[in-house]
């Protein structure tokens, strides 16, 4: 330990990450949008959703609900918040040696009874090799 109370040979990075947000207009009210929002509910309508595995007491999305998906590294997943009543949702998303993201998802009710639902990812690098990781690599919504 050093005099601050640090272990010895601890590398402190600044986080090279970006912000990525967008909304999306849903055309169902969010409480028929909101559900199919899960892990094992969203291959009912996503042709490519294909998690390898999901641990949940529920069987369906769930705070500290688990689940991976399939890469080069597969990706862990974990859901941190969930709040259905406000139809919002949270996770995050860790790239084993690429990847760490923050992904939030917020459903709204309209009068038209459409959703516009807004997503932001937040990644940041945790590359190996290097933290020379560029805003252009930054995934994206997708899944992968």
């Amino acid at each position: 330990m050093t005099s601050r109370g640090y272990a010895v040979g601890m590398l402190i990075s600044k986080p090279v990450r970006a912000v990525r947000s967008y909304t999306q207009q849903l055309v169902a009210p969010p409480h028929i949008a909101f559900p199919p929002l899960c892990p094992v509910r969203e291959a009912e309508w996503a042709n490519d959703w294909d998690p390898i595995r999901v641990w949940s007491a529920s069987g369906f999305v769930e705070k500290d609900c688990v689940f991976t998906t399939p890469g080069e590294p597969a990706a862990i997943w974990v859901v941190t918040r969930l709040d259905p009543d406000r139809f919002s949702v949270e996770m995050v998303k860790v790239t084993p040696g690429v990847t760490v993201c923050r992904l939030t998802i917020q459903l709204e009710a309209t009068e038209n009874g459409s959703a516009p639902m807004s997503a932001t990812a937040t990644p940041v690098s945790v590359l190996r090799a290097t933290n020379s990781w560029r805003g252009s690599r930054i995934p994206t919504m997708g899944r992968s």
